[in-house]
């Protein structure tokens, strides 16, 4: 079930759009939301139809949707398939190529080649598009970071730039570039420096679904049980469940089973919910305190410091040699830390920059958890408490 925001899709549209003039937006908008928190659904399902219904010409693009392809290939790839059905055509060349070449104005673009020594370059297959729709377009790169990782991602996003910067006309944006991440301090190493791509724009943060996704919940229940349901119980469930709608569901599917006379659905849908975020917690610690030593002291100084982490100065060397008992050298801590990049689930993150990040953002409020209940570091997990 999908809940639509239109009311924030038309504003957002409105300020790509220039309509907001103290928004920067249409020099590029970055969204920071958590994952399963209903991102890729908004932007698909309310900002995508919001830009379409003003005339834009929209692209959607997941970066993490096929990790084998490069960011370019990508993205040639979601132009071609939204040209080819905003043109109205069959496109017998696409069926017969996968999406390889397009057919615009009596051009043929080979996607596959976009970007390359023998091929258009991003700027002249926009500019292309452009003139012979007659309309803006909007690019919609959903996990934007993980440009970051690679020479062709990194590539890729000083083309976007480039392309953003020549097609404006009389100052106004004709690529419109929607750039959302899971994880906001990654997402930043897009924008935060003056060699970033787009040095000078800003992230701001995806409102949640937050109290009227609750309230069409309630309502739902009360429609289907035909019972009043206390919204602020609900809200809280929501909230211990991360706002993430998947999770918020199955535990109440699981307590609609399981409650009785001695404990109300409510009750029984919030102690659900704090079981299911004692899990996820004890999961993380199950992990963390599995690792070797190094690997510990080295997750432990990410989680400490984020993005200030630097790690093979001085300092960072004396935390790790102090917590694993022996002295470590910078050659140690590398190959630490790219174990910590290969294992399964990844724990960090780096750029093709070498700037390291924890992979999965969740991780710091297990940490800020354990801290607030000095508990830290965990030794393993403690499992469930009614009162965590």
């Amino acid at each position: 079930m999908h809940f639509q925001r239109p009311k924030l899709a038309s504003d957002i549209a409105a300020e790509l759009l220039g309509k907001v003039i103290w928004s920067d937006a249409p020099n590029g908008l970055f969204l920071a939301a958590a994952r399963r928190t209903g991102k890729t659904e908004f932007l698909k399902n309310d900002l995508g139809p919001a830009l379409e219904q003003a005339g834009v010409l929209v692209a959607y693009v997941d970066l993490w949707a096929d990790k084998s392809r490069s960011p370019m290939e990508l993205i040639a790839r979601s132009l071609a398939q939204v040209v080819n059905q905003s043109l109205g055509w069959v496109a017998k060349t696409a069926k017969s190529t996968g999406l390889d070449s397009i057919q615009v104005g009596g051009i043929k673009i080979d996607t596959s080649k976009i970007g390359k020594t023998d091929g258009m370059t991003l700027h002249e297959v926009l500019a292309v598009i452009r003139a012979q729709t007659d309309k803006k377009i909007a690019l919609m790169i959903d996990e934007a970071q993980h440009a970051l990782t690679s020479s062709e991602g990194d590539a890729t996003m000083s083309a976007l730039k480039s392309a953003r910067d020549q097609l404006k006309t009389g100052g106004e944006a004709q690529l419109l570039l929607v750039m959302s991440g899971s994880h906001r301090d990654k997402l930043m190493r897009l924008l935060n420096t003056s060699a970033a791509p787009f040095w000078g724009s800003q992230v701001r943060a995806l409102p949640t679904l937050g109290l009227p996704f609750v309230e069409q919940t309630a309502q739902a229940l009360r429609q289907a049980s035909g019972v009043e349901v206390d919204v602020a119980a609900l809200m809280e469930a929501f909230t211990m469940c991360g706002e993430r709608p998947q999770f918020f569901f199955d535990a109440i599917a699981q307590s609609r089973q399981d409650a009785n006379a001695a404990m109300g659905f409510e009750e029984k849908l919030i102690q659900v919910a704090k079981q299911r975020r004692q899990t996820d917690r004890d999961g993380m610690t199950d992990v963390y305190t599995a690792l070797p030593k190094l690997e510990q002291a080295i997750l432990w100084r990410l989680l400490q410091l984020e993005h200030a982490f630097k790690p093979f100065d001085a300092s960072a060397l004396a935390f790790y040699t102090q917590q694993s008992g022996n002295k470590v050298a910078a050659t140690q801590a590398q190959k630490a830390l790219e174990r910590l990049r290969d294992s399964d689930p990844p724990l960090v993150w780096k750029s093709l920059r070498g700037d390291y990040s924890l992979y999965d953002i969740e991780m710091l409020d297990w940490y800020a958890y354990h801290v607030a209940q000095q508990t830290w570091p965990p030794t393993a997990a403690a499992g469930f408490h009614a009162g965590a």
